[in-house]
């Protein structure tokens, strides 16, 4: 029988390993590219707390504008914000919890 030799297996990578790959966003008319890029190497929990942020602007506008709005898709537009805010408030909260 012949020796094996055994491969480490690396840990794996918690939350606060995690980072931002560059995601390039809102195309203009010119269509050469974006206008806009989230930056790689960002932290994760930083990037979440700041997409929740934007996520309660968004809310508190289309809050503001709904009710003047005769049979709005406004209102549908806020249910799917809320909800984007929850899950990426839920994946902070649950790091958040897990890691104290």
């Amino acid at each position: 029988m012949s020796a094996k030799t055994m491969t480490a297996v690396p840990p794996a990578p918690t939350f606060a390993d995690c980072k931002t790959a560059t995601v390039e966003f809102f195309a203009h008319r010119a269509g050469n590219g974006d206008l806009f890029a989230l930056n790689a190497g960002v932290p994760a929990d930083v990037a979440l707390e700041q997409a929740s942020a934007f996520l309660e602007v968004v809310i508190d506008t289309i809050g503001d504008c709904a009710p003047s709005a005769p049979d709005s898709i406004l209102w549908g537009a806020m249910y799917v914000a809320e909800m984007a805010k929850a899950l990426v408030d839920g994946v902070v909260n649950g790091v958040i919890d897990h890691e104290v």
